[in-house]
């Protein structure tokens, strides 16, 4: 009963984590998609600062354009890594305790299993018992005994007759 409330308690909290977790995550998008549309105004002002004055870029800043893309690019992969990172963390302990579950649920299956067949077991063997005594009530013991066969000897006076005989 214990790993039942247990169970019940840990998925409530993760549930009410969960309905938490979405309006955080909308609102981390939004601002991640503000924040990446002020990057590319930035990198294009950049860049057409450079196309205006019809001066070809230098490659010291082409180097810095080019190194911003990339810092922004590492930025996003490691935010990508992370989410990926903590919905697998999340996603193995919802399995290590499914199989938990799974463990607790298939030992009070076996439990349940063993009790039914002991318990059919004493009333197949009360059943019998009563079965065997309603027959020995019903029927006199003399029947069930065996009566023991007699070998057929003759009257007495015909017997005496036959051993007088000089």
């Amino acid at each position: 009963m214990y790993c039942l409330a247990a169970r019940d308690y840990w998925k409530k909290q993760y549930f009410e984590a969960k309905k938490q977790t979405s309006p955080h995550e909308e609102t981390i998008n939004k601002l991640r998609q503000q924040v990446e549309g002020a990057h590319r105004k930035l990198m294009a002002m950049m860049e057409g600062r450079i196309q205006q004055k019809k001066v070809p870029p230098s490659q010291k800043n082409n180097h810095k354009i080019n190194i911003a893309k990339g810092q922004h690019d590492l930025e996003d992969l490691r935010r990508r890594v992370e989410n990926a990172k903590m919905r697998l963390t999340s996603e193995m302990k919802l399995r290590n305790q499914a199989e938990k579950e799974l463990r607790i649920l298939k030992n009070e299956l076996t439990q349940k299993k063993i009790h039914v067949t002991l318990t059919r077991s004493q009333q197949l063997a009360i059943l019998k018992e009563s079965e065997e005594g309603l027959l020995s009530s019903r029927t006199p013991h003399s029947y069930m005994t065996p009566v023991p066969r007699r070998t057929p000897v003759a009257p007495n006076h015909l017997r005496q007759s036959t051993t007088s005989h000089p």
